[in-house]
């Protein structure tokens, strides 16, 4: 993990890096070397202050399970502050 919180850092201060990420996202986490599935397809999107993208995980097997570990996770961060935005795990 910590390979990839370096390699953002690199991305933010990089506009060319940057623009080859988001072009072939595989192909430069590869040559930084981060590993990469080849049977996956990545795709990067941009968030800005005023678009923000949502991710839809794949819907795990058991949802029941899932919305409960979720609730759990919720309510142990949102009990040391208030969530602000809709999007916040607090």
């Amino acid at each position: 993990m910590q390979d990839y919180v370096d390699f953002m850092k690199k991305v933010w201060a990089d506009k060319a890096l940057k623009q080859a990420y988001m072009a072939n996202p595989k192909k430069v986490l590869k040559e930084q070397g981060i590993k990469v599935d080849d049977k996956v397809e990545l795709v990067v999107y941009e968030n800005t202050p005023k678009k923000l993208y949502i991710q839809l995980e794949p819907k795990p097997d058991n949802v029941d399970e899932w919305a409960k570990q979720t609730a759990q996770v919720r309510a142990a961060k949102c009990a040391s502050k208030p969530c602000r935005n809709w999007n916040e795990i607090c």
